[in-house]
């Protein structure tokens, strides 16, 4: 039996869903933020847009996104924490405008969570389809592997 490849990393990606009572962001499906900062909160996604959710969909949920280190660094904050930064960038961001506190707050923390590790699986360059095969291959027809790893359509997704 082969050994286990190492060159599969697992990746961090955050994704943070806050709802507010009303939208204070243009319909775009995404809104870019550029901080003096790399990579702090860069990308806010409109959850509500038409092109995922129906016009009549309760509330106006936003995803905030973060790679890399700056993926991992919101982990050790509290939810409350959290918030208050996102906050401070949407002020950033509409200083006209009176920004309201969520209404709810989805945070997860995917790399600390012992059961992942992380977000996703990144495949190396030059992973062929016959190490894929190899990797996701059962097991003595007993031990089977699944998730977005195991899809060749779906992987990191």
């Amino acid at each position: 039996m082969p050994a286990l490849p190492d060159s599969i990393s697992i990746e961090d990606y955050q994704k943070i869903f806050l709802n507010f009572p009303y939208q204070l962001w243009s319909n775009h499906t995404f809104t870019l933020f550029a901080s003096e900062r790399k990579g702090y909160y860069p990308i806010f996604q409109n959850d509500m847009a038409a092109v995922y959710m129906p016009k009549s969909a309760n509330g106006k949920r936003n995803i905030f996104k973060l790679t890399g280190n700056e993926a991992v660094r919101p982990e050790r904050l509290t939810d409350a924490q959290i918030i208050d930064e996102i906050m401070a960038v949407l002020r950033q961001m509409y200083p006209k405008q009176t920004i309201p506190r969520p209404t709810a707050a989805v945070i997860p923390r995917w790399k600390s969570d012992p059961l992942f590790h992380g977000s996703f699986t990144n495949w190396p360059l030059g992973m062929t389809v016959e190490s894929w095969e190899n990797l996701v291959a059962p097991l003595n027809k007993r031990f089977f592997f699944s998730g977005e790893m195991a899809s060749m359509n779906q992987f990191g997704a």
